[in-house]
């Protein structure tokens, strides 16, 4: 199943929404909507330069909840940001 461009931008609003509340507003983030090897998304946290690129699979099973990959990868940036 492909993810369309509306499940990137639901993806993309609900991982600011979650920066947002865990007050992670300092990191530059990079989005990115491409092919994912064993993953339905992830994200690299650069922490010394604050920047995280998060990447959607644009190819995901039905079973994948845009919302909740993206909530799941706010909290490997609040995880990386307690990494001093």
């Amino acid at each position: 199943m492909k993810k369309n461009n509306s499940e990137f931008l639901q993806f993309q609003k609900e991982f600011k929404k979650w920066q947002t509340r865990f007050g992670l507003n300092g990191y530059q983030v990079y989005f990115y909507h491409e092919d994912i090897d064993g993953c339905f998304a992830d994200i690299n946290v650069t922490q010394n330069k604050r920047v995280a690129t998060v990447r959607l699979d644009t190819k995901t099973s039905a079973d994948c909840n845009v919302k909740k990959s993206a909530k799941h990868e706010a909290l490997h940036l609040l995880c990386a940001s307690a990494v001093p």
